[in-house]
């Protein structure tokens, strides 16, 4: 159990917008705002265009008071954004897994490496690694409200930065991805039927909850997860834990930060940003900085217009060479 006095302040979860009919259109928003409710822990959302939008440039997030929880800027980390966060939810507020018996603890690494083994795959796979997918259904939402050209530019960097992120994930072909979701369909079904509860435990949701819940609402609803929506659905457990789930903790959005919450945010900016004399040694810096940035520009032009991927003027697509697709 957390201490109270952490207990007593403001919760607020940055995460990225909402699509789809649900909460957001990033899974691991997902997941942090269903172990927030399923913890009972009262929260403020704040939806976000873009990471830049976020008090730590990072989707998502979630700031207590004036801390802010969220993974630190590495590929490890940002790798798994959603369980670095759910940690620190545990330790400062309410351990889910901690009201298991001791039977249903022992599972939670069994249905953890069921999830990472077969249902994160899914979701990585045909969000990002399908290029035709992702250019059909993923980039015009993560372009949405941004300038020509960052309306390409950002959405393409972001997909380049999951897959460096999840280059150790051998996905396999789209059958092989298909197939390995829909055994782990099969168990957490089979384990539904004989649960005498609402939740994969019972009547005490787990941490477990969180990440299935999140991650099947998300392959149940957005367009680009068709394949795995269609064979999700011949599951009736599942089916039906999805719904009662989704009606149990999204049934009505959550409230807008408070705000304080803004102006703590505000606060951090102008403290980052605050104008003070420049020494030589800074001037001389910002000027080597300036002049990289320029070649930095350069070279990111000279890299787009050589490796073959382009943006396309006349007809607004963003085309990339084949050969590169069908190798993620």
């Amino acid at each position: 159990t957390a201490p109270s006095s952490r207990q007593r302040e403001p919760v607020v979860l940055y995460k990225h917008n909402p699509a789809w009919g649900i909460p957001s259109l990033s899974p691991d928003s997902l997941v942090v705002e269903a172990y927030l409710c399923l913890a009972e822990c009262p929260y403020a959302v704040q939806p976000c265009e873009t990471t830049s939008d976020s008090p730590a440039d990072i989707l998502p997030v979630v700031e207590v008071g004036d801390d802010l929880y969220c993974p630190p800027n590495t590929a490890t980390h940002n790798a798994d954004p959603a369980r670095f966060i759910v940690e620190q939810l545990k330790e400062s507020f309410e351990d889910l897994d901690s009201k298991l018996s001791l039977q249903q603890k022992a599972l939670v690494p069994a249905f953890d490496a069921l999830f990472y083994s077969s249902v994160l795959p899914g979701t990585l796979h045909f969000t990002w690694a399908d290029f035709g997918r992702w250019r059909q259904h993923i980039r015009p939402v993560l372009g949405n409200g941004l300038p020509f050209p960052a309306s390409y530019v950002v959405p393409w960097s972001q997909r380049r930065a999951v897959l460096a992120c999840q280059s150790h994930l051998a996905f396999g072909t789209r059958d092989e991805v298909l197939k390995r979701a829909c055994a782990a369909y099969d168990s957490f079904d089979a384990m539904l039927s004989s649960s005498r509860g609402p939740y994969i435990f019972g009547d005490k949701p787990s941490s477990i909850d969180a990440f299935i819940f999140a991650h099947l609402l998300y392959q149940r609803n957005a367009p680009v997860c068709l394949p795995l929506r269609e064979e999700l659905l011949k599951r009736k457990n599942l089916a039906d834990y999805l719904e009662r789930t989704h009606h149990r903790i999204f049934s009505s959005p959550a409230p807008a930060p408070p705000q304080d919450a803004g102006a703590r945010q505000r606060a951090r900016a102008e403290q980052a940003e605050e104008p003070r004399e420049r020494t030589e040694k800074e001037e001389r810096f910002e000027r080597r900085g300036q002049a990289w940035l320029g070649m930095a520009a350069a070279a990111v032009v000279g890299y787009v217009l050589l490796s073959g991927a382009y943006i396309d003027v006349d007809t607004g697509a963003y085309l990339q060479d084949d050969d590169e697709d069908e190798a993620l």
